[in-house]
């Protein structure tokens, strides 16, 4: 794991590499935020049924040189720490747990505005949403995104945490 704040800047996504996760829009995304930020990378952790049709896609998309296929990984913490933003791209998700992960590792979010995502940032500051599936939308909001500075939303990812805390939890769901 590298440190952050080296000079390369880190898009981060943790998922299952499956249809549903639309790592696809990621992919085209990331190809289009490296002609602005030639010393971005990519870090991809999960695996799944996708992965060798995702690594011929970033082949296809001259990007395969500036992503690694970590795998899965027990610990996510570190990897989170050291993302500069952390992604998720899912066309519908549960509660995205990995969201609150990645709050609680003082990470920036950009995430698809749909189902339990929206549930779980908020509608403050939390994180940046971009339209479902819409890779140029989530190229802008990368980019966006890199003019945020941590401290300016951590209070807003604070009050999320405690919202899902498990005090908070209990004492909504007593009978």
């Amino acid at each position: 794991i590298d440190v952050k704040g080296s000079s390369e800047i880190i898009i981060g996504s943790i998922a299952r590499l499956s249809p549903e996760k639309d790592l696809v829009t990621l992919l085209k995304a990331f190809a289009e935020f490296r002609n602005s930020q030639k010393n971005a990378r990519l870090r991809i952790l999960g695996d799944g049924p996708d992965r060798n049709a995702l690594k011929d896609m970033s082949r296809t998309l001259g990007i395969e040189k500036s992503i690694d296929w970590l795998g899965k990984k027990r610990n996510i913490l570190p990897y989170l720490r050291n993302f500069d933003v952390f992604v998720l791209t899912s066309k519908f998700e549960g509660f995205g747990m990995v969201l609150l992960e990645a709050m609680y590792a003082s990470t920036k979010i950009v995430c698809a505005r749909n189902s339990a995502i929206i549930e779980v940032i908020g509608v403050g500051n939390a994180g940046l949403y971009f339209e479902t599936s819409n890779s140029k939308d989530l190229s802008q909001k990368l980019k966006e995104s890199l003019g945020t500075n941590i401290n300016d939303i951590r209070s807003y990812q604070l009050e999320r945490l405690k919202f899902f805390s498990i005090n908070k939890c209990a004492q909504n769901h007593q009978v």
